[in-house]
């Protein structure tokens, strides 16, 4: 897998495509600052994304992120290592939130290391449980 750096401006159309890709439909939310494209070595398909906001020099807020269907399943475990650890070339914190009730993802996510800090309640009730990655520069 290659990681490529980017922003959604730069992205043009296919930012908006890989939320519907991944997600099934478009999200309203901010820009973020940075968008990693998962594709293949040789670039000719993307694989998935992550996307984030920083929130100090030392750390970056992983807002949304995922695998198009065709490439989900066994594999995913590894891609996300691998991203935590080219984040890690940047940030000492990787910070991310998972609704509660995705314990698939929060599995994913305590299995390559991260670990509960917290938890939060958005205004419409909704429970998310917040991980971290700390790394060690």
């Amino acid at each position: 897998m290659k990681i490529i750096k980017t922003t959604a401006q730069a992205m043009g159309p296919l930012y908006g495509q890989l939320f519907i890709d991944v997600f099934g439909h478009q999200y309203e939310h901010h820009v973020p600052d940075h968008v990693w494209l998962f594709a293949k070595e040789d670039e000719s398909d993307i694989m998935g994304f992550a996307e984030g906001y920083e929130i100090k020099r030392n750390e970056i807020f992983l807002q949304f992120g995922g695998c198009r269907p065709e490439y989900r399943g066994f594999r995913v475990k590894k891609w996300l290592r691998q991203v935590r650890d080219y984040l890690h070339e940047d940030y000492i914190h990787i910070i991310t939130s998972v609704e509660n009730t995705n314990t698939p993802m929060l599995r994913l996510y305590l299995s390559i290391g991260y670990v509960i800090f917290g938890v939060k309640i958005a205004t419409d009730k909704t429970v998310f449980v917040e991980l971290i990655s700390e790394c060690n520069k």
